[in-house]
This record gives structure tokens, C-alpha cells and sequence, in this order.
């Protein structure tokens, strides 16, 4: 069986292949706790993280109490239990993950070398079955997938290009266009520049004759009276 390559500074759900999660009994914190399978959601009771011990060798820290996967009382016979311990030096807290090909993964311990089974049916287990070692059956109950947080969330389906309906086509209508001839532009009679005319000088008035200065009378007295002639 290949071994599975996991990323170390994440943490992951073990999910059941047959349903449901791994998880820490009524999220306990406590040494002891026995761990069971739950509902198969990333909370922190069910989130494991693979802390490296030795070849492909690891152990598996809980989240919420930062305890490990351990088998009660060190137990190496079909359906010995599993809770979780104090990371301590201890054979029972040293699992390895085989590779089960398209159907999952198995969780071998490195004590016994069974893996991690549920106590229940032939293949399925029901929510809140206890975790148990056994023999390697290649049943349901031993297969598993892992998780990370983030598979959780919902994927946003790629948006749908709108269906383009194709348009009846419309008959072309032609329109008559009347056509109107240009004329040409009438030649514009070329207009003289005006002349500019000069200022007439206005009439000059006849001279006056100059008067006759009267004639001297002769003599200094007066005038005789003329006797008519008889």
C-alpha cells in the first residue's frame, strides 16, 4: 500500500467514506474522551492536525483540546477503543496513512498494524459509533477521506451566458428616395465696386456790383429853384 503525503501545518476532517466524521466525544478537552464518529462538518472537535513522528509516521492532534489519537490502554486486539491522551512518548499514538486507491484512505497503527475501524454493522456505522482498531477487511467502516476546512464551503457555480434567441429576420423595406437634381448656383452678376465720388463744391454767389458813390452837388448853398421857362 502507497503512503498519503498530507500537509503538516494544516488540519483536516478524517471523514468516513460510509458518512460522518471523526471527532472528539461531546467536544471534550478532557484526557480519556473517547473519540467517535459525528456529523460530518469542520468544527474544531473535528478538525486533526498530522504531527510528524518518525518515517510516514504521525500523530493526530485534535483542534479544540490539542490532545492526540491514542488507543485505550495500548491495545493491539480487534475492537480496542480510541480516545484521546496527553501527547506522550507512546507506541499507541503512532498511526501511518495507506492509500486504498480510488475508494479512500486507511489509518494503520504503528503498534498493531490494524486500522481504524467503527464499531457497528458490516459496513456502516451509525452517528456516535465508537472508534475501534481492527483487522483490515477492506470494509466501509475503515475507509476514509480527508478534508480540508475550505472543501466545506459552498462552490460558486460559473455564471451561464444568456441564450442568445435568434430574432426572426424582417423583410428590408426600400424606400423610394426622390431624387433632386442640384441646379447650379446662378452666376451673381459681378457688381462694379461703387466709385467714390468727390464732394461738388457748391456755387459760388455773383459778385455785387459796387454802388456808384452819389453825385457831388455843386455849389456850397442852396439849391436854386429852376424858373420855368414861359
Amino acid at each position: 500500500m502507497m503512503s498519503v503525503a498530507v500537509d503538516t501545518e494544516k488540519y483536516y476532517v478524517i471523514a468516513s467514506v460510509a458518512g460522518g466524521a471523526l471527532e472528539v466525544r461531546d467536544a471534550s478537552t478532557n484526557n480519556g474522551a473517547l473519540v467517535c464518529l459525528g456529523e460530518n462538518k469542520p468544527e474544531n472537535h473535528r478538525l486533526w492536525k498530522f504531527i510528524p513522528a518518525g518515517d510516514k509516521v504521525y500523530k493526530l492532534q485534535n483542534k479544540a483540546s490539542g490532545k492526540v489519537l491514542d488507543i485505550v490502554m495500548a491495545g493491539i486486539t480487534d475492537g480496542s477503543w480510541v480516545h484521546q491522551w496527553d501527547n506522550v512518548d507512546a507506541a499507541s499514538q503512532l498511526w501511518s496513512l495507506v492509500s486504498a486507491g480510488s475508494a479512500g484512505i486507511k489509518v494503520k497503527s504503528a503498534l498493531s498494524g490494524k486500522v481504524l475501524d467503527l464499531v457497528g454493522g458490516e459496513d456502516l456505522a451509525a452517528e456516535g459509533a465508537q472508534a475501534q482498531i481492527w483487522q483490515d477487511v477492506n470494509g466501509k467502516r475503515q475507509l476514509w477521506a480527508l478534508k480540508q476546512p475550505e472543501d466545506y464551503l459552498p462552490q460558486e457555480e460559473p455564471a451561464k451566458e444568456p441564450e442568445q434567441v435568434e430574432q426572426p429576420k424582417q423583410e428590408e423595406k426600400v424606400e423610394a428616395v426622390e431624387v433632386v437634381e442640384e441646379k447650379e448656383p446662378e452666376k451673381q452678376q459681378e457688381v462694379a465696386a461703387p466709385v467714390e465720388e468727390k464732394p461738388v463744391a457748391a456755387p459760388k454767389e455773383p459778385a455785387k456790383p459796387a454802388s456808384k458813390p452819389a453825385p457831388k452837388r455843386r455849389g456850397g448853398g442852396r439849391s436854386k429853384k429852376s424858373t420855368p421857362k414861359k
